[in-house]
């Protein structure tokens, strides 16, 4: 792990860490105020200018931290580059592969994945991928509370769709099916009403008078 140590900052030139086969390298600086005597700073006065980029790894080196449905295998190039402090950085990176596999959907192909992080939230301006021979493009962001419980939750998600006229109809499908029903259902209560003996112009004028206030 080549790095030069100083009382004021930290240089990592090349500096590797290892998982099995998946290896992540960073390249950058940390640097902290100088203090005398020298004090380990806290992580609001660290400041971090740092590359990493990984090798060799693939999917399966993900599993421990995955849910079981995205368990899967294939090999993965993820480029990421951290700036700010070690209390609020900001990250921003890409994740790349040929091809990835799982067990309990179709195989894709050409994916690239853009995203953005902060301490408080992760978006995804660009997921591009190829799925049963059809382009595939999602976007979204998520926002979790912070503490040590990690207890997040979901601000905004676009889900996959295919791209072009088939995309557009599996998105539209559920809604347009849904408008139908309740277009129909409010054309049936329509006729039920007109054919009802009781139902008339003057009958469906109703005026509702307020008590008088006793003196």
């Amino acid at each position: 792990m080549p790095f030069e140590l100083t009382t004021h900052s930290l240089r990592l030139a090349g500096a590797s860490a290892r998982r099995g086969r998946a290896a992540l390298v960073a390249t950058g600086n940390l640097a902290w105020p100088a203090t005398d005597p020298p004090a380990v700073p806290s992580p609001q006065a660290v400041n971090v200018d740092v590359t990493a980029k990984t090798e060799g790894a693939g999917l399966e080196d993900a599993a421990p931290w995955l849910p079981p449905a995205l368990r899967g295998s294939g090999a993965l190039n993820a480029s990421v580059q951290v700036k700010g402090t070690l209390a609020a950085w900001h990250s921003r990176g890409n994740i790349a592969s040929s091809g990835l596999t799982w067990q309990s959907v179709p195989p894709a192909r050409d994916i690239s994945i853009d995203f953005d992080a902060t301490p408080e939230r992760i978006e995804i301006p660009a997921l591009r991928a190829t799925m049963l021979d059809a382009p595939i493009t999602a976007k979204g962001s998520w926002r979790w509370a912070g503490g040590r419980r990690g207890r997040g939750r979901r601000h905004r998600r676009r889900l996959l769709a295919p791209a072009g006229p088939a995309g557009e109809a599996a998105r539209r499908g559920p809604r347009a099916g849904k408008r139908r029903r309740r277009r129909a259902r409010r054309t049936g209560d329509g006729l039920g009403r007109a054919s009802s003996p009781s139902a008339s112009p003057s009958g469906a004028r109703r005026s509702v008078r307020a008590p008088r206030r006793s003196r």
